[in-house]
Order: structure tokens, then C-alpha cells, then sequence
């Protein structure tokens, strides 16, 4: 224990008058008894009593009521109170930084589908079975380096005596880095200071959340990608909801749906309705809005972002030629969402509605939530792979009508072909394509009789280019060598 003294006798805190632990801790444990002894209902001038009789003006830190004692409003503690055994509105009151309903919620679903109010189960049931009220607070964890305190107290412990606050609550958290290098003010708890302002920062280990996901446990994987959830998105508990979602069995196919429901959609990623995936990309772990995480045997999702209602989502499964994409808008007759594949073919279908007046489409930013209420969705294949013709030498074509796509560790070979290297010579645009500036090459792209693309962007520019002026570079050629 003598780093921690030593850390915290260094800074600000060491000046500041406090009430003694054992005080705060008996005025907890009063509290908890009084909730206990009214339970499911709260006595909230019985509360207020016992903080009188122990001359605080603010309940205990292990309480974890962060509205304040005097105000009334309806930030304040004897508002919070009075709600607190209403399972939905508890569950919208941001009770303290250490405090997430959410991630309660998420990781007791036993709780969440009795709708019990959290933050009371928690203060009569779930602190003394060891559950956890915060992504960033593990029990077992923090009670190896507690271990003289019993698991059930080890948090009441932990927020009430200062000389713990240099320990680490979780794997993922390094709130003993954080006091010795970092920002942290010397006064406020260093865990909610973290939680507060710095969840996106090298505090905490979001990595290895993300790695420690793939765990067979599946009570230990929901623990955990929620956390990688909640970390990522919001500070403090001002979390969205959190949703699970079955995987489909393999046996199951991803046929269309019709039903009027709310469907999540994360384009290019996932969809899901109902609990139940309906289609995801295989092998990719996170959405790149952050929004969703595949685990060991399911799905979790925070519930962020736009919602709108359509009368159908059309949901792309891959990428599509171009005229595919037309026929796709061209069909839709009413309100219709279209959920693109990948950032390109979101690029693309925007384009193609633009052009044909198609007010009535709403093309879905690709890789960031909407949640969609339709009443019908159409899951839609991607175009055959063989419908994309390879390039003949033996075609002869004007050069100057030709652009050839290639990616960048390929662009210097291009001179070492001579094929390539002779159309370049007559006139032919040479366009180095990556996903992030397609739409600089699109004037290019878009006024060639001929592009011939190489292999590995194929799926990124067919949706750009007009199906009959794209040719693939034969298999020998470069970027292409089977």
C-alpha cells in the first residue's frame, strides 16, 4: 500500500476535509436497510432522516446517487428517489458516472425481463451478490487487490477510502497510470474522472477488450462487449440502450422478410429484427460505427443514432454491379430505404437517385446504425461474379477512351507491363483507387468506353462504372497472378 499513500499524500487531495470511512460506510449500510425493509417501495423522507442523523449533507459515494441532497429540481437526490422504483423511469436517470442501467440490464437479463428498476436492485440485491454496476468496475478483479475486504463490500470499500483509488477496477481500465501520469485533479475519484472525460483515450484498453470478447463464456463475452460498447459511444452512465441479438443457425437461410417490425440495420454489417440477426458480414468483429459486436454465440448492439419509418428496406448483401443498383432504385415504387453494401455502392446508389428524380429513396450511410421501421424487407444478392467480362488484347479500343484502375502497391508495376505500359504511352488514364478516394476518380471513371480494373477493386468500382464499359485485367496481368 505504499505507492498508493505515497501518490495520494502528493496531491491536492491530502488538503481536503472528508467525513471519516467508517461513518459513510455505516450510513450506507442504514440506507440499504431502509430499502430493504420497504422494498419494492421507497421510503424517501426515511432516507433523507437517516442522512440528518449522521450530519451528511450528501449521501455516501458508495450510494451511488449523484444528484444533489439540497436541490429539488428534478436533477436532484429526493427527485431521483422518488422515481427510483419505477422500472422505466429509473431506468432514465443518469444516477451516477459509476452507475450504467444499461450495462446492468445487458449483462442481467434476469433483471432487465422483470423489469426491476436497476439501481434498487442493485442497492438490495446486486451489491451484496457481487454484480457489477459499471463496465468498468469488475468485482472479482478489484477484490485481488482488496483482499482484505470481502467481495460483497469490496465497492463500498473501494469508493469510500481514497487510498484504494490507485488500484485498477478492471483489466481494462489503468486508473493507477492515470493518477501517476495523467490529468487527474487529485480530488475527484480517478475511475469517474476516466469514465467522465477520457473513456477515448490510453486509459482504457478497449483492444483488449475486444480481443478478451472471443471468450467462450458467454456470461463473461456479454460482460465484456458491453463494455466495449458503452466505453466507445458515450461518457459516464449516459448510455443508449443495449440490445442482444440470437445468431441465425446455419441452416437458416437469409430469405426476405415481410412483416411491419423495427429493424437495426448497420449498412454493410449487420441487420437484425426481433432478437435475431437476419444477415451480418462473416469475420469482422465491431461495426465501423462501433454500434454493434459479434461475440462467441450472439450479437450486442447499442441502440444510437437516426430512425425513420419506410414502407420497404432493401438491405444489399454484396457488392453489386451498376446496373443492378439502377434496377434496385428503379423498383421502388413507394418510401423506400436502401441499405448499401460497402461506402462505394453507397456513393453509387446516391448518384443513381439523384439522377432519376427517386425522392422517395433513402440510401443508408454505410457502416452507421438506423434503425428502420418497415413493412417489408428485401435481403438483396450481389451481382454473379462472372458477369464482369475480362479484357481481351486482341479488342482494340482508342486509348484515349481507356482508364486503367489499379491499386497503389501495384502502381509502379505498371510500367514494367508493356501492354499497360503501351496504353499509358497512347493516352490512357491511369487511376490509383482506394476506398477512401473513389470519388475523386469518379469524373474519370464515368467518361471512359473502357475501364479495366484489376481484381482486388473490382468490388469497389463496378458499382461506380456502367456494366458495359467494365473489363477485367486479365489473371496474368498486374495485380492479378493466381
Amino acid at each position: 500500500m505504499h505507492i498508493t499513500k505515497t501518490v495520494l499524500s502528493s496531491r491536492k487531495y491530502s488538503g481536503q476535509p472528508r467525513v471519516s470511512e467508517d461513518v459513510e460506510l455505516e450510513c450506507v449500510r442504514r440506507l440499504r436497510d431502509e430499502l430493504r425493509s420497504t422494498y419494492p417501495e421507497i421510503n424517501v423522507p426515511a432516507l433523507f432522516h437517516i442522512l440528518k442523523q449522521f450530519r451528511l449533507r450528501e449521501f455516501p459515494a458508495a450510494f451511488l446517487m449523484a444528484g444533489g441532497v439540497r436541490d429539488r429540481s428534478e436533477l436532484g437526490a429526493r427527485s431521483m428517489l422518488s422515481h427510483a422504483a419505477d422500472g422505466e423511469k429509473s431506468r432514465a436517470i443518469h444516477w451516477h458516472p459509476l452507475f450504467s442501467s444499461e450495462y446492468y440490464d445487458a449483462v442481467n437479463p434476469d433483471i432487465a425481463a422483470a423489469g426491476v428498476p436497476p439501481w434498487l436492485h442493485y442497492q438490495v440485491h446486486g451489491r451484496a451478490e457481487g454484480r457489477s454496476p459499471h463496465p468498468l468496475v469488475d468485482c472479482e478483479y478489484l477484490s485481488v487487490s482488496v483482499s482484505e475486504v470481502l467481495r460483497s463490500e469490496v465497492i463500498d470499500r473501494y469508493l469510500t477510502s481514497p487510498e484504494l483509488w490507485v488500484f485498477d477496477t478492471s483489466p481494462y481500465v489503468d486508473c493507477q497510470k492515470f493518477v501517476l501520469s495523467g490529468d487527474w485533479d487529485g480530488v475527484t475519484n480517478p475511475l469517474v474522472q476516466i469514465v467522465t472525460h477520457y473513456l477515448d483515450s490510453q486509459w482504457v484498453r478497449k483492444r483488449l477488450m475486444i480481443v478478451d470478447a472471443a471468450s467462450a463464456s458467454t456470461a463473461r463475452t456479454r460482460m465484456i462487449g458491453s463494455s466495449v460498447l458503452l466505453t466507445k459511444n458515450k461518457p459516464g452512465s449516459q448510455f443508449a440502450p443495449l440490445s442482444i441479438w440470437a445468431t441465425r443457425s446455419e441452416s437458416a437461410q437469409p430469405a426476405t422478410a415481410e412483416s411491419a417490425a423495427e429493424y437495426t440495420v448497420v449498412p454493410g454489417f449487420f441487420l437484425g429484427s426481433h432478437g435475431r440477426e437476419l444477415w451480418s458480414v462473416e469475420g469482422v468483429r465491431m461495426s465501423p460505427d462501433s454500434t454493434v459486436i459479434r461475440l462467441a454465440t450472439e450479437f450486442l448492439s447499442l441502440g444510437v443514432g437516426r430512425s425513420l419509418s419506410t414502407d420497404v428496406l432493401v438491405h444489399v448483401t454484396g457488392a453489386c454491379l451498376r446496373g443492378d443498383l439502377t434496377r434496385i432504385v428503379r423498383a421502388a415504387a413507394g418510401p423506400t430505404a436502401i441499405s448499401p453494401n460497402s461506402s462505394a455502392q453507397e456513393l453509387a446508389l446516391t448518384q443513381i437517385v439523384e439522377a432519376f428524380h427517386a425522392s422517395h429513396v433513402d440510401v443508408l450511410p454505410h457502416g452507421t446504425q438506423t434503425r428502420v421501421t418497415a413493412r417489408r424487407v428485401i435481403l438483396a444478392p450481389p451481382s454473379e461474379e462472372s458477369s464482369v467480362p475480362v479484357w481481351s488484347w486482341s479488342d482494340l479500343h482508342p486509348s484515349t477512351g481507356m482508364a486503367i484502375v489499379l491499386t497503389d502497391q501495384h502502381s509502379h508495376r505498371a510500367l514494367n507491363d508493356h501492354r499497360l505500359k503501351s496504353l499509358l504511352s497512347a493516352g490512357a488514364s491511369l487511376c490509383i483507387v482506394t476506398e477512401t478516394n473513389l470519388s475523386v476518380w469518379l469524373p474519370i471513371l464515368q467518361n471512359r468506353d473502357v475501364v479495366l480494373v484489376e481484381k482486388a477493386l473490382l468490388e469497389l468500382v463496378k458499382g461506380i462504372v456502367e456494366d458495359t464499359s467494365l473489363y477485367l485485367l486479365p489473371g496474368g496481368e498486374v495485380g492479378n497472378q493466381s
